[in-house]
């Protein structure tokens, strides 16, 4: 009996890796889809309006329609897709009542997360990495290569959140940077260098463990940052007046 079970508990061990296996590839597959659409909406190869067919995205991308089914209620989540009845999925508009909700929820949750980022440093919490994303910034706004800047843009507030360490707030800025990465691809060369700015005083009050400043900097950024894609809004290849 023993043996036999000896033999069993291998049997079930081996049968139960290739389920984990199978789900990890799932996953993967799901986030790889995910990415190249989004990737693809942002760079503005699927315009607004326009449908995102399984068929299409499964023939571009060579995967079956399991990761893209997988993959679409992320896109809806994150505002690039809307899915419509039947499992179609149309590419969304951006409006300026879209900017505005967007904002609105931004102004209130920066500050929360810049004036806890500055007190956990303050706490002797390490900010090499947040500095280091400014300092990538920096270097590409010198050399004036926008790509690099929004990229460098993106990691210095990724690591803002990073040291604010609250995973509820994280789950919660997703989609909103999500969205605000989608603006940002057009309005990154509206004013680079007052942007920057911006990050820089931000940036300063976090490392310098200044709370109510970093919180002031982070609602300011917001508020400016509203502005200027409001103004840019309509050059958006996404745009919509209605």
């Amino acid at each position: 009996m023993r043996a036999v079970a000896a033999v069993a508990g291998s049997v079930m061990d081996v049968e139960s890796k290739p389920e984990i296996v199978v789900e990890q590839d799932s996953q993967m597959l799901s986030d790889f889809v995910y990415t190249a659409v989004r990737d693809a909406i942002i760079q503005g190869r699927y315009g607004a309006g326009e449908r995102l067919r399984e068929r299409d995205i499964a023939a571009e991308l060579n995967v079956s329609r399991v990761p893209i089914r997988a993959a679409l209620p992320r896109l809806e989540a994150a505002g690039f897709a809307r899915i419509l009845p039947r499992r179609t999925a149309v590419v969304t508009h951006i409006t300026v009542r879209d900017v505005e909700e967007l904002y609105d929820l931004r102004s209130v949750l920066e500050p929360l997360i810049a004036q806890t980022a500055a007190r956990r440093v303050a706490a002797g919490i390490s900010a090499a990495k947040l500095n280091a994303a400014w300092q990538a910034a920096d270097e590409a706004l010198g050399r004036s290569d926008y790509v690099a800047l929004n990229t460098s843009n993106a990691q210095l507030h990724h690591e803002i959140a990073a040291l604010a360490n609250n995973a509820l707030l994280d789950r919660t800025l997703e989609p909103l940077t999500e969205r605000s990465n989608r603006l940002n691809a057009v309005t990154i060369s509206s004013d680079p260098t007052t942007r920057h700015g911006e990050h820089t005083a931000l940036v300063s009050a976090i490392v310098d463990g200044h709370l109510e400043l970093a919180r002031a900097s982070a609602y300011t950024h917001v508020e400016l940052g509203r502005q200027r894609t409001l103004a840019a809004l309509p050059s958006h290849p996404h745009y919509s007046a209605l």
